[in-house]
């Protein structure tokens, strides 16, 4: 009886993405497959993308690579600064999803993922219903803030990008693209 557009309902699709994302392509792939049951509400197909996504994100919290637990911040750093910058205003899933569209575009801008896959993503996000936030944003203080986040956990500045689907790394950001990549975000709102 979940209402698939509830707010719970749509941080999990959000979590189930980023899950996917991080654990492998196929994984990714099962998720797409069932994003049209997942959106209509249908308890059957709830229970096993649950389990598929608890699985996944377990895998990859377990895994003995670093590099692969680190994956599970894609999307975390810039949800905790545009929620902290319009408090109240922004939904958990949309600035998760938010912050998985933002790093997929850095990637692209990086060369190390292609359009297709991060349309791929928007796609999913949008199929699964997870909205994009309207709060209007400062730039330089958005990318301020994800600058700050990220030095809470480490002396490098690096953020969890995609590579591919199913495949998502920290790599380096330069303040040029960081201040390119928030003043087009910023522009993009309504």
């Amino acid at each position: 009886a979940a209402d698939p557009t509830s707010e719970p309902a749509l941080l999990a699709h959000a979590l189930m993405v980023q899950s996917t994302m991080c654990e492998s392509d196929r994984a990714f792939g099962r998720l797409w497959d069932a994003a049209d049951d997942l959106a209509a509400g249908d308890p059957d197909a709830l229970v096993a993308q649950l389990q598929d996504a608890v699985k996944s994100r377990g895998k990859v919290a377990s895994a003995t690579s670093a590099a692969l637990r680190q994956s599970l911040e894609f999307g975390t750093t810039f949800a905790s600064a545009l929620r902290a910058l319009a408090p109240g205003e922004v939904s958990a899933s949309a600035a998760l999803a938010d912050g998985m569209r933002f790093a997929a575009r850095l990637s692209v801008a990086q060369e190390t993922l292609s359009i297709d896959d991060m349309l791929a993503v928007d796609e999913l996000l949008e199929r699964l219903g997870v909205p994009t936030t309207t709060a209007r944003i400062d730039p330089g203080e958005l990318a301020a803030r994800i600058r700050e986040e990220r030095f809470r956990r480490s002396s490098r500045f690096m953020l969890a990008v995609p590579r591919a689907l199913g495949r998502v790394r920290l790599a380096v950001m330069t303040d040029e693209l960081l201040a390119e990549h928030t003043a087009a975000w910023c522009a993009s709102r309504p």
